[in-house]
């Protein structure tokens, strides 16, 4: 039997909790208020003055609105100049509800 390496359906599943986060998060439930739920509670509060207000949105936007992760892409990518007004008739047109390239006649 093979032994190490990627194996399926091994390990936790992506976005479950650990135990220790679960115990924690459990914990803070039974206590009352969560972290997210004080600061939108204070951020929709119309009696908190403007400068809490914002600050209590600004700690509350990493929950709700992650950042988005920086992506490489790999490929080459073709780029063609033509002048339209000296190619003629077989002038290569890129149709723009598709993308498609098409010789115009």
């Amino acid at each position: 039997m093979p032994r190490g390496g990627k194996r399926e359906g091994a390990g936790r599943k992506p976005g479950s909790l650990g135990k220790a986060t679960a115990e924690m998060r459990a914990e803070a439930e039974a206590s009352g208020e969560l972290p997210l739920e004080y600061f939108l509670r204070i951020m929709r509060d119309p009696n908190e003055s403007d400068e809490r207000r914002d600050r209590m949105a600004m700690a509350a936007a990493p929950y709700l609105h992650p950042r988005l992760q920086a992506t490489q892409t790999q490929g080459a990518v073709r780029i063609e100049v033509v002048d339209l007004a000296d190619a003629g008739t077989d002038c290569p047109v890129i149709d723009s509800a598709c993308g498609v390239r098409k010789t115009q006649h």
